[in-house]
């Protein structure tokens, strides 16, 4: 081909490419081996703000190319080797508005090996937008990582295999296991190791349910059983197909904890652990099928725990409570159900067991009652029992529970007031042994009383209540503590307000037994002075019987001629005058003196 045929089939070549390059939606640029500009198309002139008129015959970086960059462009393009080509170069450039854009160019060349027909011919793609949609993206990405490793609660994400993709740092630290150790293993190995649970529903969300929701038990990397709250929730591709998860879990251990820590206290008494009286209702409705029956209720009644309570404190009530109770979780299975509904009420539900049965429990229990009783120097324990069985559901529980409840009464009626009885010879022996440490205070009191009595020439009633009053005025001092009691020296004003309680601890005492209720009456009001300073009551003059006129004066004198840890004693002559001096032995004993 010569010379012209070569020029026109390149004319028609190039002719061809402006109209093509005019309708395609790039950048493209014609520029001379020195890199003028001969053409470009529409684009070009819309994304430079500059007219081809204008830019024709121009440095393709006088138009295309920010200043600060002009200078390492011009390197660039004179070292182009068209054996290299085509390149790809991105570079910025200033639009006439002032807006800075970010263009990819491609070099390449109509023509090689003829650099003066040579055609450089770029093609360019206004990248800005999307370079800023990449930034934003990766800012989203690093913005979403951030918040995800300060997240409270732990943030994993899994693909469809369940292989982890991300480990928050609460995920660290809730689990134990660092992401590195994690990362692409399957989450099953961390958070499932048991029941396949979250293997389960993370399944089931890969299927097409959008959201679970669970609690779940696993191991911390240490071994240790940690409860989690974990949601599933799917994460979706830009098909809407779902492409992984997103589990989210926070540590429940101790809310749990709390949880069942306040059921078991709804439902147990608090002193002794047993269940308590809601429970035992919720029980009775429960149980009330066919299958439990026969049915056999057991109920009883802790003897003399108000006398305790009153006498001795409640602290010693609940001991003899909790003792009672192990007696009976003792003799009783784990399928029976025991529960304390009452003060000193406990009720036994026995499942599927007869009345013979039932009533060898209750022997049994009983028998420990009495071992109990033999092996121990505490308060006696008694209890009064009441049983009774249904065969089938024509009779329901609750009517089975009041039959029992109403023979524990008649019971008690056998038992209880022996069992008061008892429990006031237990409180004998007690002060029997504190008298032995006063060095028999109570026999001097009996020996003079009875002979002040017999001068008196008192009735045989008002001499023989003097006689058992002098025997017992100071049973209520059973329920004064030791410290206050054996104190060596004055007691102080609390000391003191503890200690008159002991004339009314006394007065219930004696009240509760049969024996002592004639007296009761007389160790309320052994304390009180002729003068009306004397308590529980502030009687004074002949207000006071005559019997506790009797007892103060000789209580008085032992107390005077008796060596006491805090001082030493006083000859009777010194005792009588002290007597004559600060009392009216004329009023006291007024009308019984011949």
């Amino acid at each position: 081909m010569n010379s012209d045929n070569q020029k026109l089939v390149l004319r028609e070549d190039f002719s061809l490419m402006v109209e093509i390059s005019d309708i395609i939606n790039c950048m493209v640029i014609l520029l001379d081996w020195a890199g003028s500009i001969i053409r470009y198309n529409e684009v070009c002139s819309k994304i430079s703000g500059v007219d081809l008129s204008e830019a024709k015959g121009k440095y393709f970086w006088e138009v295309f190319c920010d200043p600060d960059e002009v200078e390492l462009y011009k390197a660039f393009f004179s070292e182009i080797d068209q054996d290299n080509l085509p390149v790809k170069v991105e570079n910025q450039m200033i639009h006439r508005d002032g807006s800075l854009r970010e263009i990819v160019w491609e070099y390449n060349i109509l023509e090689k090996n003829y650099k003066e027909a040579a055609i450089f011919v770029l093609t360019g793609y206004d990248v800005t937008e999307h370079n800023k949609y990449i930034k934003d993206i990766q800012e989203i990405k690093e913005l979403y990582r951030t918040l995800v490793h300060t997240l409270p609660v732990a943030v994993i994400s899994v693909d469809t295999g369940l292989r982890i993709k991300s480990w928050s740092s609460a995920a660290e630290n809730l689990l134990g296991w660092s992401e590195k150790e994690v990362l692409d293993r399957e989450v099953v190995n961390f958070l499932d190791q048991s029941d396949q649970l979250i293997t389960r529903c993370s399944k089931k969300v890969i299927e097409g349910n959008s959201f679970y929701k669970l609690e779940h038990s696993c191991l911390h990397k240490q071994k240790s059983e940690i409860v989690l709250e974990l949601s599933i929730s799917p994460l979706r591709n830009n098909c809407g197909e779902v492409s992984g998860l997103v589990l989210v879990a926070s540590d429940i251990t101790a809310r749990k904890g709390n949880e069942e820590k306040l059921k078991y206290l709804s439902m147990r008494d608090q002193l002794t652990g047993l269940y308590n009286r809601p429970y035992f209702d919720d029980m009775l409705n429960s149980m009330n099928t066919e299958s439990s029956y026969p049915v056999t209720i057991i109920v009883a009644d802790l003897d003399g725990l108000k006398l305790i309570n009153d006498t001795l404190g409640h602290e010693h009530g609940d001991k003899m409570l909790l003792d009672c109770a192990d007696i009976f979780k003792n003799n009783l299975y784990s399928e029976d159900l025991l529960a304390r509904i009452g003060g000193d009420e406990f009720v036994v539900i026995l499942p599927q067991t007869d009345r013979i049965t039932g009533e060898s429990v209750v022997k049994r229990i009983k028998n420990s009652f009495y071992n109990y009783n033999l092996s121990n120097n505490s308060l006696p324990l008694s209890m009064s029992i009441g049983l009774a069985t249904a065969e089938d559901k024509r009779t329901s529980l609750m009517e089975l529970y009041r039959e029992a409840d109403d023979l524990v009464y008649l019971d008690k009626m056998q038992t209880g007031a022996g069992a008061k009885s008892q429990i006031i010879d237990s409180f004998m022996v007690a002060l029997d042994e504190r008298d032995f440490i006063t060095g028999g205070h109570a026999r001097r009191l009996e020996e003079k009383c009875k002979e002040i009595g017999h001068k008196l020439n008192l009735s045989p009633k008002k001499f023989s209540r003097l006689m058992l009053l002098a025997k017992v005025h100071d049973l209520g001092k059973v329920g004064i503590p030791d410290h206050i009691l054996y104190k060596k020296g004055s007691l102080n004003e609390d000391e003191w307000k503890i200690m008159r309680k002991h004339t009314e601890k006394g007065h219930r005492i004696a009240s509760a037994s049969s024996d002592l209720q004639g007296i009761a009456d007389l160790i309320l009001k052994h304390h009180e002075r002729w003068d009306g300073k004397g308590y529980p009551l502030g009687l004074k003059g002949f207000e006071i019987p005559i019997e506790c006129r009797i007892l103060a004066v000789v209580d008085a004198f032992d107390a005077m001629t008796s060596e006491r840890p805090y001082k030493k004693p006083k000859s009777e002559k010194r005792a009588l005058e002290e007597l004559k001096k600060f009392t009216c032995l004329s009023g006291w004993f007024s009308g019984y003196v011949k």
